[in-house]
């Protein structure tokens, strides 16, 4: 039977989760990050926590969320782990590298040895040296009709440990979700923050113009009154 963990709001550290059955530490896992998605305003920080939490329960490395903006340019908003470039907002092209594929089919893309693979373009900044045996696992961010991006991990060799890179794709196609659809209710809150911003504005104006035929009217009576006297 599998054993039960008890999870609080800090999180559980990573060694206790290690230490899980696969079952439980994938459960762990995606409890975490639910936790983490829901509780900030702040997408960029929630995807690094994401990602660090992938990173830190599932052995997983070199960690990138990228999503594809309103200029059709695909923009990282998470790196973790060795990534290196330049900043987290890079823009990446979309048609180029393992990413252009997946955006491409809309589908999970598995690569069991990148440094034999012709379609790797190493523009995360890998150690050209260390990719010998490195798996890639990426999945397509998706909510609806609509692809948004890509989130993929590596893989390093684990001492002849057999990995599951199914269960890789099934996992990372959950949160993959998760992080889709947060990202599009934080982009519904933002155009109504906008919108209410713009109503604002629109209302103070009209007010400001009745203000001034106020004014005006105001004025003409009182030329009236004048003429009137004389």
């Amino acid at each position: 039977m599998a054993a039960r963990i008890q999870t609080n709001n800090e999180g559980l550290a990573p060694a206790r989760v290690k230490s899980a059955p696969d079952a439980d530490r994938e459960l762990i896992t995606l409890y975490e990050i639910s936790k983490i998605l829901s509780s900030s305003l702040d997408f960029g920080r929630s995807v690094r926590a994401v990602l660090n939490v992938l990173l830190s329960y599932l052995d997983m490395h070199h960690g990138v969320v990228s999503l594809v903006h309103q200029t059709e340019q695909l923009h990282i908003v998470g790196a973790l782990d060795g990534v290196k470039v330049g900043s987290v907002g890079a823009i990446l092209e979309m048609e180029k590298g393992l990413s252009g594929k997946i955006l491409g089919a809309w589908m999970p893309v598995v690569i069991q040895n990148i440094a034999e693979e012709p379609a790797f373009v190493n523009r995360t900044g890998r150690n050209p040296a260390e990719c010998e045996g490195v798996a890639y696992v990426g999945v397509a961010i998706k909510v609806g009709g609509d692809c948004l991006g890509v989130l993929s991990i590596d893989r390093w060799p684990d001492g002849g440990r057999r990995m599951s890179f199914e269960r890789d794709v099934r996992i990372l196609s959950l949160v993959a979700t998760l992080i889709g659809q947060t990202y599009q209710l934080h982009q519904r809150v933002a155009a109504e923050r906008q919108q209410l911003i713009e109503d604002k504005h629109r209302l103070q104006k009209r007010l400001q113009g009745d203000y001034d035929k106020w004014d005006l009217l105001q004025y003409v009576c009182k030329l009236r009154d004048v003429f009137s006297r004389h």
